[in-house]
């Protein structure tokens, strides 16, 4: 199992690296856009979201890296520090409560987890 992992890691480890080394920023800003919007569909079903929500929030979360390059790139720090300021009251939580299963139902707290989390990968 641990050799079919470093097996899939590799190339696509030497596909990113080559990625950021040697083509335009705006191929990599595009990659990442995929990326994002896989992964905001993901969580959207994490969260209890259906196919129709899971799509809109993966919209939503697709359009926050192209409204920070187009217009927010003053506020970029505060979105990081807001970003900081989650996870540390996430690690606060966690070390003094054990949280519940999370259900089927969707949650609001799971999809702003994901507005924080997912565009600042």
């Amino acid at each position: 199992m641990l050799m079919q992992r470093i097996l899939t890691a590799i190339p696509l480890a030497v596909g990113i690296i080559w990625i950021i080394l040697y083509q335009p920023t705006e191929v990599f800003f595009w990659l990442t856009t995929v990326i994002t919007a896989l992964a905001a569909y993901e969580w959207g079903g994490l969260a209890g979201l259906g196919t129709a929500g899971r799509l809109v929030y993966a919209a939503l979360l697709t359009a926050v890296p192209w409204l920070v390059v187009h217009f927010g790139r003053d506020y970029l720090d505060l979105y990081v520090y807001v970003a900081v300021a989650w996870w540390a009251g996430v690690m606060v939580y966690l070390f003094n409560k054990q949280p519940h299963a999370a259900g089927d139902r969707t949650s609001p707290g799971k999809l702003l987890a994901g507005v924080l989390v997912i565009p600042a990968a």
